[in-house]
């Protein structure tokens, strides 16, 4: 009896032991899985956050040089919305909540004032000096937290994300500037909530897609066996074998795709235009810089019967120089009418085409004189900025439509690049881009 009281036992503890090993592995597991999404919660809100602050910074950089209603209340849309998405991330940090009030602060008072400023520009007055510094002081502030928010998430990159780091590096590393700033202006950022969101590429989009492709109005149908040749010829291959030639009915501009011969090319259904085209190999380390790839891609737009095009943006990366050319219309320069080329930095070779922009949109547009003039133009222009260059431009709006502007390169006296595009018909701000020169080309942003 002893003997089946024992076994008894010693069963029931076997299975005690192994519920509470299992109770405690399925609570270990789970524990873990928590950990592991919260981590990537806040991962995530650290990229969302820097990303928004970036997204401010810019913007209000922009409105230092802004000097109409219009435009500065787009830029407080952006301001605001970019906002909001601030400080649902911080939100999601496990920060103190006096730091967390703090950083909250700050970017009210970035929404705040960047709608004031529209205001006021709305209702006749200008920027005073005042404002102008009181803009570049708070693009100061939400750069520095945007330095400081980059370099919690290095560290955090380097030595492994977990809870505790994350929150010891907001607790003890996160720089949050303390600020002053006049709290009697009202919060009106709900109010913008409801605004659109105007999206604008401007000159250095890729291309925009009409309705149909205007370049290939009138032109006839093709078939598989001349895109083959046509894409044979624009690579210079003697021989056509090898080749392949897919369908591509998708978009707006149906094409033959041919591959081999570590070739890719796009030859339009319509009119047997090649639109893209890449060539794939491995480019050695070149000698050759911006000047002599012009050339060659110059020399490229005349063999290739192109319209009269301008080159104007580039870029270096890889051994590799991408050039983009607009078609030109009179002394109007056409944005959407777009056609990049990449140069391969060793001998010139060409290794990328593409023509898409050009093939949607070129035409010849009838309507494209000035109804105010340049003078004009230049007295809607921030007076912080010095005129460098200028001249006309056609350009795309998120639409699918076309503005004539007076393209105004300009420079402020701290030397920041700043190109504003004023509209030909109404005198407003269309755009405003800031320009930064680089190694490898000009960024735009």
């Amino acid at each position: 009896m002893k003997s089946k009281t024992r076994s008894l036992c010693f069963i029931f503890t076997v299975f005690l032991l192994l519920t509470l090993a299992i109770f405690a592995a399925r609570n270990y597991f789970t524990g873990k899985s928590y950990r592991r999404d919260l981590e990537y919660t806040y991962q995530r809100a650290l990229g969302e956050l820097s990303e928004s602050l970036d997204e401010m910074t810019l913007a209000l950089t922009k409105s230092e040089y802004c000097s109409t209603p219009t435009m500065q209340l787009e830029l407080s849309t952006a301001i605001i919305a970019a906002g909001n998405t601030a400080k649902s991330a911080a939100g999601a940090l496990p920060m103190a909540e006096s730091r967390a009030a703090a950083v909250e602060k700050l970017i009210s008072s970035c929404q705040d004032y960047s709608l004031f400023a529209a205001r006021k520009l709305a209702v006749g007055e200008v920027f005073t000096e005042e404002d102008h510094h009181t803009l570049s002081m708070l693009g100061e502030y939400t750069g520095k937290l945007l330095r400081s928010v980059d370099s919690i998430r290095g560290e955090l990159a380097e030595s492994g994300n977990n809870i505790g780091k994350t929150a010891k590096l907001l607790r003890n590393t996160l720089d949050i500037p303390e600020i002053s700033f006049d709290e009697s202006l009202s919060d009106t950022a709900e109010q913008m909530n409801s605004f659109p969101v105007l999206l604008y590429d401007g000159p250095f989009s890729d291309h925009i897609m009409n309705m149909s492709p205007a370049y290939l109005e009138g032109k006839r149908e093709i078939s598989r066996e001349e895109a083959i040749e046509i894409a044979a010829k624009f690579f210079d291959i003697d021989t056509t074998e090898g080749l392949k030639c897919d369908i591509l009915t998708d978009g707006n501009m149906p094409v033959y795709q041919v591959r081999g011969n570590n070739i890719s090319v796009n030859v339009t259904q319509k009119g047997g235009e090649v639109s893209w085209a890449k060539i794939s190999t491995q480019v050695p380390d070149g000698y050759l810089g911006y000047d002599e790839a012009l050339e060659f891609a110059e020399d490229f737009i005349e063999e290739a019967n192109l319209p009269d095009m301008e080159e104007s943006y580039y870029v270096i990366n890889d051994n590799t120089c991408t050039i983009n050319f607009y078609a030109e219309q009179g002394d109007v320069t056409l944005y959407p009418d777009l056609v990049k080329i990449t140069i391969e930095l060793n001998q010139g070779g060409m290794v990328e085409y593409n023509a898409e922009g050009l093939l949607m949109n070129h035409k010849k547009r009838d309507d494209i004189n000035p109804h105010i003039s340049e003078k004009e133009a230049r007295e809607k222009l921030s007076p912080l900025l010095k005129v460098k260059e200028s001249g006309l431009a056609l350009i795309p709006t998120p639409g699918k439509y076309e503005v004539l502007c007076h393209e105004f390169l300009c420079e402020s006296d701290d030397g920041t690049k700043v190109l504003v595009y004023i509209n030909a018909e109404t005198g407003f701000e269309q755009q405003v881009f800031i320009l930064k020169d680089t190694e490898g080309g000009t960024l735009v942003s």
